[in-house]
């Protein structure tokens, strides 16, 4: 009991310094100076981190999923269908400035270490640097593919191909870990599959697929530390939520499922099991704080306009709900959407939400059950979060 008294305090005290350091009122030149020298040490920490105790925590079920020839045949096939996605586009910068913004950012990471991006100028004084508003995860990432491979832009490229293949074999895995029917998760992967969004961001180098794929990470990681509580997954579960909130401006909301996992563990077990990393992760989101910060200083980072002034208002509910429905539900070939899905989509939300409530109310105590449908709100307070934006548009060409 002492000990465990120990652990949390300890906990605490690592979670009030973050928040100090974090959020204290820093000038902005030492907050760029924070974000400039140490943001990059702390995200590659975190990602060498998790790479390992996803290792120690899950290396035997991978080993044991790639020993059955009725996985690797699926295996084969979504090799395949990632393939056929990324050849349906050219490999090309999707989103401007948006993407060429974050290869700027990673190409700094690969020479320098240091998390900035940087604009041309043809004068004497070179590349400038600036701190972008951008989260990390992803120009990490493709800084290492590019001390690995060398640097050169199609790295992202590949990187999202990998990435497209790990989301629609994440897709599987999850579904197969609810439903125990591998028809039901080939069916849930190549649904994904079929959305031209895909194989848009298949090709492209944006963080969407990044963050994806963490969703996916946390959920399956969430599920397999409720099904069998041990340390190596409790600590893989935290440093996948870090990382994934690094990978979009979002995806800090995602804290709140693996908080409700983690909870529910440590009232079941009746016990704190706070392992010296996840003491520590506090730590490890002041990147996140340093970005929020300087972008809270500077008001041009929120892009608004005349029409829409203000970051966030109810205001733009409407009209952004408007321009999503248009998105989704109305065929255009202007936009790589897919309204036979979306309608699907739609109808299978309804079936799976009432699927759920049955069986929790016939088993109130799966407490798995909950999970899978916290992260899916999550994703609903995004868009949520999305339609209040005054950028919420989907329907707005970039």
């Amino acid at each position: 009991m002492t000990r465990n008294l120990i652990k949390f305090a300890s906990l605490t005290l690592v979670a009030i310094i973050s928040i100090l350091v974090g959020f204290f009122p820093f000038d902005s030149e030492v907050i760029e100076y924070l974000i400039t020298h140490y943001a990059y040490w702390i995200i590659f920490t975190a990602f060498l981190l998790f790479l390992f105790y996803s290792w120690k925590a899950f290396a035997k079920i991978v080993w044991k999923s790639l020993q059955d020839p009725k996985e690797l045949t699926i295996g084969v096939a979504l090799i395949l269908l990632s393939i056929f996605l990324f050849t349906r586009e050219d490999a090309a910068f999707k989103i401007y400035h948006d993407e060429p913004t974050l290869l700027s950012t990673a190409k700094t990471m690969h020479e320098k270490r240091s998390a900035v991006a940087e604009q041309s100028s043809k004068d004497e004084h070179g590349a400038v640097p600036y701190i972008d508003k951008r989260p990390l995860f992803f120009p990490l990432v493709v800084s290492l593919a590019h001390d690995v491979f060398g640097y050169r832009v199609s790295n992202a490229y590949w990187l999202n191909l990998l990435l497209c293949l790990l989301c629609l074999r994440l897709i599987y895995h999850v579904a197969f870990k609810v439903t125990q029917n591998r028809t039901a998760s080939l069916t849930a992967s190549i649904f994904m599959a079929s959305h031209p969004l895909l194989a848009q961001n298949a090709s492209g180098a944006g963080f969407e697929l990044l963050n994806l794929c963490m969703i996916l990470t946390s959920a399956a990681y969430a599920l397999h530390y409720i099904e069998k509580p041990n340390t190596d997954r409790l600590n893989a579960l935290v440093f996948s939520t870090i990382l994934l909130c690094q990978a979009r401006y979002e995806s800090a909301t995602f804290i709140l499922p693996a908080i409700v996992a983690i909870g529910v563990i440590t009232l079941r077990q009746k016990q704190l099991n706070l392992s010296t990393p996840f003491i520590l992760s506090p730590l490890f989101f002041l990147p996140l704080a340093w970005q929020h910060k300087h972008i809270s200083e500077n008001p041009a980072f929120w892009q608004g306009s005349a029409e829409r002034p203000t970051p966030f208002s109810l205001n733009y509910l409407s009209g952004n709900l408007e321009a999503a429905m248009e998105f989704f539900l109305v065929p255009n070939s202007l936009y790589p959407n897919s309204p036979i899905v979306g309608v699907v989509g739609i109808v299978a939300t309804v079936f799976v939400t009432l699927a759920i409530s049955k069986r929790l109310r016939s088993s109130p105590a799966s407490i798995e059950l909950i999970i899978l449908p916290l992260f899916l709100l999550t994703v609903a307070l995004n868009f949520v979060i999305l339609m209040l934006y005054s950028w919420g548009q989907l329907n707005t060409h970039l």
